[in-house]
């Protein structure tokens, strides 16, 4: 399920994008047919978020700020590259939206040949607990609450 919904996800955008680009419509379909593709786009959280709590249930928070600081990353790159492209192509936002599409469909292509549910830590998934230095003094060794 999590590779339909990836795949549906990241390839319907990438079709938006590209009928953007060739289709020969006004503003308002364009616009509609970028939200639709975007709104597609979501279905990608029910993939994502629930794969972290699968491959590192304990971290799976860490997992995920790594996964939006690489994302931001990407942000902070393609916006000076659409403008290079913009510039160097008189305006022109068919490269901008193909560059795009391209990225969403190698993504899925990537995403369908890599994913998988394993622990990343097996130990986490047997229940079994990573002590956390300091847990002497909270009591943890004999598991008495009182003694907090």
């Amino acid at each position: 399920v999590r590779r339909l919904l990836q795949t549906i996800g990241m390839l319907f955008p990438a079709m938006a994008l590209v009928g953007v680009s060739n289709l020969r419509v006004g503003f308002l379909w364009s616009g509609v047919i970028l939200s639709v593709g975007v709104a597609f786009g979501a279905l990608t959280m029910g993939a994502v978020t629930a794969n972290q709590m699968d491959i590192a249930p304990q971290s799976a928070g860490l997992v995920f700020a790594l996964g939006n600081t690489a994302s931001v990353i990407g942000g902070c790159v393609a916006l000076p590259t659409a403008g290079v492209l913009l510039d160097k192509t008189g305006k022109d936002w068919r490269m901008v939206f193909g560059l795009m599409a391209c990225h969403y469909v190698i993504g899925a292509l990537l995403w369908c040949i890599m994913v998988g549910d394993r622990p990343l830590f097996p130990d986490a998934e047997a229940g079994v607990e990573v002590p956390i230095e300091g847990d002497e003094a909270l009591g943890e060794e004999t598991g008495d609450a009182s003694e907090w």
